[in-house]
């Protein structure tokens, strides 16, 4: 990567945390905030979730449209007035397959959004990414070519992603994937919203940024069979780092969008063990114990809490990859690094 595209402010909102300074306190810290939800799994037994207390009881689409606008509001707020017009905005959302999914949602959430934070998106860069959990990765690609290629000032990443509706449970508790007492191979459903805003590096000491994107895709999938070599992230991840012409032993964390089930735990043993070469790179981070399972959230989450690890200077080292895994197999991996403190050019 030629320009380093850096990471300028952030905005999140969780079960923990309804900022994202209270949101990366409560994660750094490990507090999780798991509530008795009015769900029902089978024997009928309550379902904890990770839920954000919201002021009302919002459901569905306007649920949504509340979480993402609370995290976008708070990325722009350092913006001038007079840059706020026409910014575009890279919106990650649920796979469109996903049961309880809003069905309108790609179509009307763009302007549901501007009439809550009363901004403007530029339509003619703004795009929606359906595409789950790596989605926030995939559009840090997209930023890129924004930046460089487009002449484009700024770009927010946004995404948002409640897993807490009927039937999306319903379909999760039916594929065994909900964290009960009788199955220990599941995720606790959450929800979240994430947002950063981004800009070509000025290459200043203290910059955080992106120095590497790799994309990949996993034919074996949660819910195929066939033997499992973790080929898509690990495509991925040696993208981003051949981007960056670093070495995963350089990379002092692994922060990852794991949330629970033993496949994606050995999906990300898998890709280490074939990348890997020499000592190094053996922490991993997965915020997800603290705020649930939040899907197409959690990109936007992950890259919003490295930029505010680096800032406040809790990152055990000066470059970190982050890798992603949606369901339907798509994989993201990214390189960041604080350039003051990294041999990266």
């Amino acid at each position: 990567m030629n320009a380093p595209i850096a990471i300028r402010s952030v905005g999140m909102i969780s079960s923990v945390g309804l900022s994202a300074p209270s949101t990366c306190a409560a994660v750094r810290a490990g507090i999780r905030n798991m509530t008795v939800t009015g769900f029902r799994v089978r024997r009928d037994a309550p379902l904890s979730a990770a839920q954000v207390p919201l002021e009302h009881a919002w459901r569905g689409k306007q649920r949504l449209v509340k979480l993402l606008a609370s995290s976008v509001a708070e990325c722009m707020e350092p913006l001038p007035s007079t840059n706020r017009p026409d910014l575009p905005i890279l919106l990650c959302l649920s796979e469109t397959s996903r049961p309880g999914r809003p069905a309108d949602l790609d179509e009307s959430i763009l302007p549901d959004l501007e009439d809550e934070v009363g901004v403007t998106f530029s339509r003619e860069y703004s795009e929606i990414l359906s595409l789950g959990r790596a989605g926030g990765l995939v559009a840090l690609d997209r930023a890129q070519t924004l930046l460089i290629q487009g002449g484009v000032p700024q770009v927010l990443i946004a995404g948002v992603d409640s897993l807490l509706v009927a039937r999306s449970l319903a379909w999760l508790e039916d594929q065994d994937r909900l964290l009960t007492d009788d199955n220990s191979n599941g995720v606790i459903p959450g929800e979240a919203a994430g947002c950063v805003l981004l800009e070509r590096s000025s290459f200043a000491a203290t910059d955080f940024a992106c120095v590497g994107i790799g994309l990949g895709h996993e034919p074996v999938t949660i819910y195929s069979d066939g033997p499992f070599r973790a080929d898509g992230l690990t495509n991925a991840v040696r993208a981003a780092l051949d981007d960056a012409r670093l070495d995963l032993a350089d990379c002092s964390l692994r922060l990852t969008d794991i949330s629970g089930e033993h496949y994606y735990f050995r999906e990300a043993a898998l890709a280490l063990g074939r990348i890997l070469r020499r000592e190094g790179c053996r922490e991993i981070w997965h915020p997800a114990e603290c705020i649930g399972e939040v899907g197409a959230a959690i990109s936007p989450v992950l890259l919003g809490y490295a930029s505010v690890a680096a800032r406040k200077d809790y990152l055990p080292g000066s470059t970190l990859i982050v890798q992603s895994s949606s369901d339907e197999g798509v994989r993201a991996a990214v390189c960041l690094t604080v350039l003051g403190k990294s041999d990266v050019q």
